[in-house]
């Protein structure tokens, strides 16, 4: 028995997500897999917890739909991926790769007992290639985002992979059962209409909108963004097209 792990973190969709696509060009029997890691789950964000798990409960949903099934483990990302790898003979671990202190040293540390493999899709750019002249990071946002937009465009793919490998029988712990807010439905298909949605009426209006709490000019797409229920990447190329069609449409 021999599988491939794709390691889910903030990335709870099937569009657009190296990782998946990696694990799955290897041709390896795949196992998507959700640690709840006792650290970032404290309890003391109860709303967003809540939303990252009726996330997981869509994710598996939408992975049952496509033949596969989502294995959840609980504790330590290190020992739990050790114990995992070996239990299936793992020849890699695919993940996006994260950012902050916590993700970067969780990661050095998996990395020491996993064959960790991590990609670009938690951001539009990697936040290596968006410096200033002498190397160092921007501390004004205006400066970042004109040399953000000077950056060629990367381009998304929308393809959902279906059907997907099923996933050999190994251990899954329980989700815990979360509470839901209407206002903001979780998962991937949600995230994917409100960004149609918005790209087709609000966002015309959204220089003067977005600042007026009496009228839905913004997106609503934070949460959806948080855990990767939306593609960055596939977000920025559908507003710059749908931008480009509406300067196209007005030189007509």
């Amino acid at each position: 028995m021999t599988a491939v792990i794709w390691w889910i973190r903030r990335d709870l969709r099937l569009h657009d997500n190296p990782a998946l696509q990696a694990a799955l060009d290897t041709g390896l029997p795949l196992l998507p897999l959700f640690i709840l890691d006792p650290h970032l789950l404290t309890g003391r964000a109860e709303p967003r917890e809540n939303f990252l798990l009726a996330g997981l409960a869509e994710l598996d949903a939408d992975l049952r739909r496509r033949g596969s099934r989502l294995v959840v483990r609980r504790g330590s990302p290190v020992q739990e991926l050790a114990r995992l790898c070996a239990e299936v003979q793992a020849q890699a671990v695919f993940a996006l790769e994260d950012y902050s202190p916590y993700s970067r040293q969780r990661d050095e540390a998996v990395s020491q007992v996993a064959p960790l493999n991590l990609f670009t899709g938690v951001t539009v750019q990697h936040p290596a290639i968006v410096r200033k002249a002498d190397g160092g990071p921007y501390t004004v946002f205006t400066p970042f985002s004109k040399a953000w937009k000077q950056l060629p465009m990367p381009k998304a793919s929308v393809n959902i992979p279906d059907p997907l490998p099923p996933v050999l029988a190994v251990v899954s712990a329980p989700l815990p059962a979360p509470s839901t807010d209407p206002l903001f439905p979780p998962g991937e298909r949600e995230a994917l209409y409100r960004l149609e949605s918005f790209l087709h009426g609000p966002v015309e209006q959204y220089a003067d909108d977005r600042n007026r709490m009496d009228l839905e000019g913004t997106s609503a797409l934070s949460p959806y963004f948080r855990f990767g229920m939306l593609s960055p990447r596939l977000a920025a190329n559908r507003a710059m097209a749908v931008s480009q069609a509406a300067k196209t449409a007005e030189l007509k």
